[in-house]
């Protein structure tokens, strides 16, 4: 996407170069709505972190429930 941008930059396409522009914001939006689709549905339904001999159990769920350390 940004090399659409540079190449129309670099030719003087306006018209490719907003398109491009635009691609790639949209891109970034979008993914960063599913990150933080992600993020927030392992807060609230995550069951439990295990990492070593720790243990989180740092969901919401958990919380309300009584189970958390």
């Amino acid at each position: 996407m940004l090399m659409i941008v540079y190449y129309a930059k670099q030719t003087g396409e306006d018209k490719i170069y907003w398109s491009g522009i635009v691609l790639f914001l949209l891109f970034y939006f979008v993914f960063m709505a599913v990150v933080w689709s992600i993020i927030l549905a392992v807060k609230i339904f995550g069951k439990e972190l295990r990492f070593g001999g720790v243990v989180w159990r740092n969901s919401i769920r958990n919380r309300l429930a009584g189970m958390s350390t």
